[in-house]
């Protein structure tokens, strides 16, 4: 019908228009399931929720690490704390140096798992241009609940200190206060665009890039969504940049002994890392309500239709019997139940009050006080409270000139 999505999928039932929204293409979540010890009860938090981060945060911290250090997942940039800079800094060139919306939509709806193996996996050092051995393998989880979809990927570090290998850099980050906050060395990740479930994208990107570090191209992320291998048919994009993992108070990076003082240099093996997003909505997706909450009491009276007559008062009723009877006239008011009407003036100091119980739907006002004096000419907000609920009405009124015949 071509209403089933976007816009136009809002349909009308019953009076109520149905509309359900997706959630934005968003990070969701950030934890640790494993770590030395194995499966972590309840899990434990990944990233600093103190700094904007959603999901867990903090949660369960304590029992991240095995060896009680505490791991964030962050950005390179160690002056990038929050999850605001987080977001665009990893996203911003993935799918294409011109996406200016960044590239979470190459993410979305997928999860992605970093595993400290024993075997680890290969990452491009950018610096030398070899391959080496790290302790992280990089996964594409597809959805948490089918592991057969799983897919590996490789990562691209910059060798900061030139050591050769993906370690600590010499510097410490912002997540929190102090110089006692060590990452790691940033990467770039990149997916096979097969994706077939397995290591086989992996290996051949290895294979690609031990033969020639320039397969992926000389910027990597500047290439477009198609980065080309030397073999043909292999194409990569990159689907993450500027990623980290800092020790949160892991150790004084100006020690002198940095960095043998910090209480562990990489997160131990065992642990996993998990990194979730949000899920767009499906046509497969199936909503119910219900509309207990939504019924609207039954109404026979709406204060919607009380007006005041004349208005504008120009000094004359035809009601009126006689040259000082000054009448302007409340209508449809309800005619059982609390009714009252306050009249003030433009400062908002109240004039008149007056209390309608005479069981009709008419109320007079004679155009005085609360202490029988004549109003002065001018504009009045009229206030009437009703069971049913409120009327604020504004009136004019002109007074004729006051001629007094007993001095």
């Amino acid at each position: 019908t071509g209403t089933e999505v976007g816009v136009d999928a809002n349909p009308i039932m019953d009076g109520f228009q149905i509309s359900v929204a997706g959630p934005p293409n968003e990070f969701k979540d950030f934890y640790v399931t494993e770590n030395a010890d194995g499966a972590i009860a309840g899990w434990a938090g990944a990233a600093a929720e103190y700094n904007g981060y959603p999901g867990m945060g903090r949660d369960n911290i304590g029992n991240q690490q095995a060896n009680g250090s505490t791991w964030f997942i962050t950005t390179s940039n160690s002056s990038n704390k929050n999850y605001v800079d987080f977001f665009p800094y990893v996203t911003r060139y993935a799918g294409g140096y011109g996406n200016s919306g960044g590239g979470m939509q190459y993410l979305v709806p997928d999860d992605f798992e970093f595993r400290f193996t024993a075997t680890g996996s290969k990452m491009l050092n950018r610096g030398t241009g070899l391959v080496v051995d790290t302790p992280v393998e990089i996964w594409n989880i597809g959805s948490i609940t089918d592991p057969n979809d799983d897919f590996q990927l490789m990562a691209i570090f910059n060798d900061s200190d030139e050591s050769g290998d993906w370690n600590l850099e010499t510097d410490d980050h912002a997540i929190s206060g102090g110089t006692n906050d060590p990452y790691l060395e940033g990467f770039y990740v990149l997916e096979h665009m097969d994706r077939a479930p397995g290591t086989a994208g992996y290996e051949a990107m290895v294979a690609a890039l031990t033969a020639d570090p320039d397969a992926s191209g000389g910027y990597i992320w500047a290439t477009g969504p198609g980065l080309p291998l030397s073999v043909a048919g292999q194409i990569t994009r990159v689907v993450m940049l500027n990623m980290t993992f800092a020790n949160w108070n892991g150790g004084d990076v100006l020690d002198a002994t940095f960095p043998a003082n910090v209480d562990a240099v990489m997160p131990e093996t065992g642990t996993v890392f998990r990194m979730t997003t949000t899920k767009p909505n499906a046509t497969s997706d199936v909503f119910t309500f219900k509309l207990e909450s939504a019924s609207g009491k039954v109404v026979t009276y709406s204060p919607d239709a009380i007006k005041a007559w004349p208005n504008p008062y120009f000094g004359f009723n035809p009601e009126e019997r006689n040259p000082v009877d000054h009448q302007m006239h409340f209508t449809h008011l309800p005619e059982s139940g609390s009714c009252v009407i306050r009249i003030f003036d433009l400062a908002g100091v109240p004039v008149r009050r007056i209390k309608h119980d005479d069981g009709t739907q008419y109320e007079v006002w004679d155009l005085t006080n609360n202490y029988g004096i004549p109003v002065a000419s001018g504009m009045y907000i009229v206030h009437v409270e009703t069971d049913e609920g409120d009327q604020v009405l504004k009136v004019a009124v002109i007074l004729p000139e006051q001629r007094l015949d007993v001095y």
